[in-house]
Parts: structure tokens; sequence; C-alpha cells
């Protein structure tokens, strides 16, 4: 396989050694890297009933937008519901199913993106402002600036399958087009592999389910930011998008599936053999604070919380302008009284320790 970038790429060496790490348990307490909680407890009617599978899009100082399904529902930082985003149906403001979203901070405007490569852009009180069509198969979309927006788009050119970063302005219009992978081999490719898209730093960042390395994108250029070395349990792209290898994809191979970064600690949660395991890496000190299996998030698993002393914590999201993380979570796991079975799930914010010698 060969992987080409732009032509402004920096490099550096830092590695994580996921590989040696998986055969360690290193168990923490959350007090170990954080210092204190807090709670957002969202409201609860019958025009935002979050579904189970619910996870945090976006927190600032004013609005809390959580995707919900299909529908993505905007909160004040209170908790008040303010409106819901988004409507299923086939018709001209209409998508069938949403792919993915992100949120416009500068112009108060959420995009949206639906099959088939088509973006859809409302005001934060959920008006339709338009609907633009790019033409591409792409699955995700990420704000980068007031005026661009990127997602990944797969192309077949001159028998070379190429994974591209496409950079568009609020037009809709090309602006660049970066390649981040490239290769001719032949095999049935019965899935795309969608890279981890995740902010951090004020950089996107991008990891591709069968490479070890995090790529950074300024704007300017692609470079390395991490290498995950996963070694003998990387999986090839051919063992990740032919579906007729997926029983040794989950039993012989490790499949990292979500990160959160701040710029103190790294949050990796990855599948191997067929469950979950986690780790949390200080970058300050180079030191693994937490590798271990853990129970599915969604399900209570994540770092001990000694903090409230109730359940665990596995963040969702980290805060662009905070050493924060948070997640939802069931009021009962959460420990908070009076509420019901039938609320909303809550936020749980957890801030975590900022000095370099904090959570060794």
């Amino acid at each position: 396989m060969t992987i080409s970038f732009s032509c402004n790429i920096q490099t550096n060496n830092d590695s994580i050694n996921i590989q040696k790490q998986l055969s360690k348990t290193v168990i923490c307490d959350l007090s170990n890297f954080a210092d204190s909680i807090s709670y957002i407890i969202l409201e609860t009617n019958d025009n935002c009933l979050l579904p189970a599978n619910s996870s945090i899009l976006y927190i600032d100082s004013k609005d809390v937008f959580i995707r919900g399904g299909n529908y993505l529902y905007r909160f004040d930082r209170n908790g008040k519901f303010k409106n819901r985003i988004g409507q299923i149906g086939g018709g001209p403001q209409e998508y069938s199913n949403l792919y993915d979203a992100d949120v416009d901070y500068n112009k108060n405007i959420v995009l949206v993106m639906a099959p088939p490569g088509n973006v859809y852009i409302y005001e934060y009180g959920g008006d339709f402002i338009e609907k633009i069509s790019l033409n591409n198969n792409s699955q995700t979309i990420t704000y980068l600036t007031d005026t661009t927006f990127a997602c990944i788009v797969n192309k077949n050119i001159d028998g070379r399958f190429s994974t591209f970063l496409m950079t568009y302005n609020d037009n809709g219009e090309s602006v660049q087009q970066q390649l981040l992978i490239t290769d001719s081999r032949n095999f049935e490719r019965s899935i795309l592999s969608v890279p981890i898209l995740y902010k951090s730093e004020d950089f996107l960042k991008i990891k591709f389910p069968h490479n070890d390395t995090i790529y950074i994108f300024t704007g300017e250029g692609i470079y390395f930011s991490h290498i995950l070395y996963t070694g003998k349990y990387r999986p090839d792209r051919e063992i990740v998008e032919d579906m007729r290898y997926k029983e040794d994809l989950m039993n012989n191979y490790l499949q990292i599936v979500d990160i959160v970064e701040t710029n103190g600690y790294a949050f990796l949660l990855s599948i191997f053999k067929r469950d979950f395991f986690a780790i949390v890496y200080n970058k300050h000190t180079n030191k693994f604070l937490f590798s271990k299996y853990i129970n599915s998030p969604k399900q209570g698993g994540g770092v001990r919380n000694d903090l409230t002393k109730q359940g665990n914590f596995w963040p969702m999201i980290s805060f662009k302008d905070l050493e924060g993380v948070a997640q939802l979570i069931y009021p009962k796991d959460a420990g908070l009284a009076n509420m019901d079975d039938d609320s909303n799930q809550v936020i749980q914010i957890v801030y975590l320790k900022t000095s370099e010698l904090d959570g060794r």
C-alpha cells in the first residue's frame, strides 16, 4: 500500500506503543487525572426524548447539541430544551438518514450530512437554510472555519482506490483536495472504511482503521501527529473492508473505534478480541494511566469514578477551550436524586488536571 500526502508535510516521531500495552493492565481512579465534576440536567418532555444511543455533538458556554438518531437536539447550557433540528422524509428540505453532523459556532449554523452526499444547513433555531449537493459518496462532515467544511471522499482513479480529504466553501464549491491514502490492490470491498475524525488543539485529526498514524490537517496541509503502534494487531485494509474476514478481524486484530484528545490526555477506545479495551494516556509524562478491558461505555464501562463514588466514566467529547471532557450518563448512574427512570440522560463534565506532574 502506498500512502500519499500533500506537499506541505511536517513530521515528529511521537509514538504510543499500543501493542505492548495490550498485555498489561493498569488501573487508576478518576481522581488520578481529574479535579472535579459538574452536571447539565437536560430537560425531559415529549419534544426532546433522547434515544438510548444518543451522543454529544457539541458544547460551548451557551449551547449544547445532542445527536439522537436522525435528529439533533439543542439545549442551552443550563439544560433547557430549545429546539429539534432536521426532518426525515422525501421532500426538498428532508433527508432519509443522518450520516454525520457538525456545528459552525461562528455563523450559528448546523451542517448535516445525508445520502447521497448532500449537506443540509440549518440555523441554530432549526430553520432550514439550504441544501448543497456535493455529488460524492461522503458519510462525514466537519466544520473547519466560518467559510469552509471538510468531508472524506473515496474515489477510484485509473485503477487506484484513493481516499481524499475534500474541503468546500460555504457555497459547496471545492477548495482543496488532499490525498490521504491510495492503493491499487484488487480485492472485494464489502464496505468502505471510514476514518475517525476529531478535533484537538484547533486542528482536524484523522485516523484510519488500517493505519497506525494519526494525521493533522491544518488548512495548509497534512502532517503526522502520532503513531498509535499496534504492530501485529493492526489489520490490513483488506481485512477491514472485506466482510469475508469479519471473524478474523474480530478475533485477531485491534480496532481503534474512538479517540478523545485534550491538551494533556488521550482517551483511546478500541475493540480487541471482541471486547472493549480502554487506554488513558498522559501526553505530558508519556505514561499510561489506565489500560484494561472494560464494558461498553454505553453500558457503564470506564474508569472508576471515585470523585462522586458513582459508576465509571468514559468521555464522548472534549472541549475546545477547556481541559475537560464529557459524557452522557443516566441519572441513576450519576447518583442524582429526584429524577425518575424516564428522564433524559444528563451530561457529566469532568475537569482534568492540567499540571504536567498531575496524573502520574
